[in-house]
């Protein structure tokens, strides 16, 4: 009973770790991906104007 409660905590934890990580990551690519697309942008204008 006390090694099931153990196991069920550990694996929130683990859980709750792998979930922050996945969250940090995306939030890193979604962030990466509009200042990529915000220096695209300046420089396709740039070639417009050009």
């Amino acid at each position: 009973m006390v090694l099931a409660a153990v196991s069920i905590k550990f694996f929130n934890q683990s859980l709750t770790h792998n979930l922050s990580n996945t969250i940090s990551s995306l939030f890193c690519r979604i962030s990466k991906t509009t200042s990529n697309r915000k220096y695209y942008s300046i420089i396709s204008k740039d070639v417009m104007s050009n």
